[in-house]
């Protein structure tokens, strides 16, 4: 989809993006004049082995980009680009949404996601990664709720045996103060601006008074509250 937004990127597959402009971490990158290496790929899970209808076992089974895909190609080549100083590099990780719309279509093993998110993130520790900002959901569900209690008890017992800072930014609680306050947030339209992500024919004309661009994907505005809100759990929470 070309989004109506020079702004939100271009049709080619490399440059698009699910949003009317800058994401949250881009706005981070800029506000810390840092230079960001977006290993992200749109509808990514954990682990494809992991849901039925992803799976490589299944064979109706459609592959998604993953956490061991992305991590992979971090590791063949990004943590050596612009010499990488681990010590003044802040490793963000957001993994759970699409992993919990998999979960439930057809079921699978939410144990197998959980599993290899906490490798991953180990094999980043053992690279010198000391620097981790893990994003929670902006909705609660019992199996990835599941994952990220157990991802924060992992971080916190590496904080504690070998001095791993991290901040976990649970975006559920930032989400849950917009819906009870949206006016406060300088929200006035539709919860969400566009009705699909393949039209803007009947979208709101004004996306940036919408909390969600395209259903289940923030607005430009809302990306710049994440990156707020996450600058402050950073400064007040870290550990």
């Amino acid at each position: 989809m070309h989004p109506p937004l020079p702004s939100a990127g271009s049709r080619t597959s490399q440059n698009r993006r699910a949003t009317n402009g800058f994401m949250w971490s881009e706005r981070l990158a800029a506000d810390f004049n840092a230079k960001l290496l977006d290993y992200s790929w749109g509808g990514a899970i954990i682990d494809n082995f992991a849901y039925n209808t992803t799976t490589p076992l299944n064979r109706t089974g459609i592959q998604r980009s993953d956490f061991v895909a992305q991590a992979g190609l971090f590791f063949l080549q990004g943590k050596f680009l612009d010499a990488l100083t681990p010590s003044s590099t802040l490793y963000a990780v957001a993994f759970g949404i699409n992993d919990d719309g998999q979960f439930k279509i057809a079921g699978g093993d939410i144990n197998i996601s959980i599993n290899t998110y906490l490798a991953k993130l180990g094999e980043l520790q053992a690279s010198d990664a000391r620097n981790i900002l893990i994003h929670g959901m902006y909705t609660t569900h019992p199996e990835t709720d599941l994952l990220q209690s157990t991802v924060f008890s992992y971080l916190r017992d590496s904080h504690a045996k070998n001095g791993t800072h991290f901040a976990f930014v649970n975006l559920n609680h930032l989400f849950n103060a917009i819906a009870a306050s949206p006016a406060a947030f300088g929200y006035s339209g539709n919860a969400t601006c566009l009705v699909s992500a393949n039209t803007i024919v009947g979208g709101c004309a004004d996306p940036d008074r919408s909390v969600f661009y395209i259903p289940g994907h923030p607005s430009m505005q809302t990306h710049g509250l994440i990156n707020q809100y996450t600058q402050a759990v950073i400064s007040r929470c870290v550990v």
